[in-house]
């Protein structure tokens, strides 16, 4: 949980530190490519994550994740993006688990991914290009 914390205070800091002149654009602003940095902190959900005999243990749990993309414009209202992301798994709650019931355990997980996507410009007009 003091993971969780830290890296939530983290993702809240990198927030605020980015200038605001990269949120607006002028009204003479035309369609381009573009890249893009997403930061985050990922949540395991669900079932899959817990041990059958004990519901209140996750056997990985959520981390700061990573990933980016590259936006090709291919036209005033299509764009191909390239997408990819990396998210490393904690396994903090199951290793202590082992540790109190006497044994020594080490968890380690990871997730990543990548896309290819045609992304539609539905409103493409200015200012809003």
């Amino acid at each position: 949980m003091l993971h969780m914390k830290r890296d939530m205070l983290i993702v809240f800091a990198c927030g605020w530190l980015l200038p605001v002149i990269c949120f607006t654009q002028t009204s003479t602003s035309t369609l381009r490519n573009s890249i893009g940095v997403q930061c985050g902190y990922s949540f395991s959900m669900g079932d899959w994550n817990k041990v059958r005999y004990l519901p209140n243990i996750t056997m990985l749990g959520g981390r700061i994740t990573f990933g980016g993309d590259l936006d090709f414009r291919l036209s005033d209202r299509l764009s191909l993006a390239l997408k990819g992301g990396y998210a490393s798994l904690d396994g903090s709650d199951w290793e202590s688990y082992a540790r109190t019931a006497g044994d020594t355990l080490t968890a380690k997980g990871s997730s990543g991914f990548i896309g290819i996507m045609l992304r539609p410009c539905l409103k493409a007009d200015r200012p809003d290009i």
